[in-house]
């Protein structure tokens, strides 16, 4: 058994998919995608889990619509 404190077993690749999916929703998707740098689209979508709940992205668009129409 390996015996190591977390912070040094935490990768650049892991911290990335975090920051990625943290912020999915709260930062645009291009300038998240620019901030992350994927190497790929594929890897992009990989990283946010794109298995998200349907009702919750629907439910955020109709938000953002509304804003967008009414400011």
């Amino acid at each position: 058994m390996v015996t190591a404190k977390k912070y040094e077993l935490v990768t650049a690749q892991i911290m990335r998919r975090l920051f990625t999916s943290n912020y999915y929703c709260e930062i645009e998707t291009p300038l998240l995608m620019n901030i992350t740098k994927p190497t790929k689209k594929s890897a992009f979508l990989t990283d946010i889990s794109t298995n998200q709940n349907k009702d919750a992205l629907a439910d955020l668009f109709t938000e953002k619509c509304e804003s967008y129409l009414v400011g």
